[in-house]
């Protein structure tokens, strides 16, 4: 009886070990590519303010419309996340990013249309943080959580530096809008 008790709880292990690294790799796949999707505005910023003649102060306004609404969604959608489900929110955060990244490249020099799309993607961008720290929390027990959530951090580093090399390669060989087009489609 021991052993079939020994064998049972091994195989739970195992499967648990399973799902506790696939979640890990989802989460910290999903909010690196965040990154693609937000830090592509800056290596973006030289053309766009070329094509529709931009001041800094203007594209300022801009890039202030992102940081406003990421900031102040921090806040709720931490919260929403706990109530909806952290799954649902990564995913959709994530989607209507991408949707209002391939919008942005439309705009056409609107400043009004720029600001709404950026500072929309900004709040949709909020959904992210909060619901994966809330996924590994879940996932992980406590004396393991440390080193699985220093471990999800790397996935912001990874995720900036991707972001920059492959926005500057993609503005090298393609404009300015594909820097918003290709890494929505990858998302």
């Amino acid at each position: 009886m021991t052993e079939i008790i020994t064998t049972e709880t091994a195989k739970t292990k195992d499967l648990l070990n399973h799902w506790q690294s696939r979640i890990f790799w989802s989460v910290w796949i999903s909010y690196a590519s965040f990154y693609l999707i937000r830090v592509n505005m800056s290596v973006a910023i030289p053309g766009i303010m070329a094509e529709y003649q931009i001041t800094k102060t203007t594209m300022g306004l801009i890039l202030s419309g992102l940081f406003a609404t990421y900031a102040a969604g921090q806040f709720l959608n931490g919260q929403l996340a706990d109530k909806f489900g952290a799954r649902k929110f990564i995913s959709i955060g994530l989607l209507v990013s991408a949707i209002l990244n391939i919008l942005f490249a439309f705009t056409n020099g609107v400043l009004g249309a720029m600001i709404l799309i950026w500072a929309l993607n900004g709040y949709f961008q909020s959904m992210g943080w909060g619901a994966s720290v809330k996924t590994i929390a879940n996932w992980f027990p406590l004396k393991r959580r440390p080193r699985f959530s220093a471990l999800l951090g790397t996935s912001y580093q990874i995720g900036n530096a991707v972001s920059w090399a492959l926005a500057g390669f993609i503005v090298g060989l393609f404009g300015w809008r594909w820097a918003f087009w290709l890494p929505a489609a990858i998302c």
